[in-house]
């Protein structure tokens, strides 16, 4: 019985008399690379859940602070109560004028970039005053995943 095997491990055979048998090197490195593609995805499977939650977790920094007092004795938040109405106002404007949908995504976005700014500018202010602040919608979501 003589055996014949390449070194690349692609294919060894066995000569038997007249017969040429394939051994299960072939069938070895098949199940080799099957095994390897199913971990792969198996890996990625359970890693997307995982990096899912790392982005649910909300770690909030200025715990310890009071909460800012967000009535009109606080003239902050009268301030950025002000300033939203006056954005608002702008985009009722905006869209009243806009004549496509590119004037109207226009204005959309430059609402939403005020409403940003000044929820910065009330945050920045009640932060150097010591308080944080607090959004009722934010704590809502979090007490419903609990």
């Amino acid at each position: 019985m003589a055996r014949q095997a390449t070194l690349r491990g692609e294919s060894a055979h066995v000569h038997v008399g007249m017969t040429n048998v394939v051994i299960e090197a072939n069938r070895r490195l098949t199940v080799t690379r099957i095994l390897a593609a199913s971990l792969a995805v198996a890996g990625i499977l359970v890693s997307a859940p995982l990096a899912a939650h790392d982005r649910e977790i909300v770690v909030e920094r200025y715990r310890s602070l009071p909460p800012s007092p967000n009535n009109f004795s606080n003239k902050w938040w009268v301030d950025y109560q002000t300033d939203i109405s006056e954005a608002r106002r702008e985009l009722r404007s905006d869209l009243r004028r806009a004549t496509d949908a590119e004037d109207r995504f226009d204005a959309r976005r430059e609402y939403e970039r005020e409403l940003e700014d000044a929820r910065y500018d009330y945050e920045k202010e009640m932060l150097e005053r010591g308080y944080r602040v607090v959004s009722f919608r934010e704590n809502r979501f979090r007490m419903a995943r609990r």
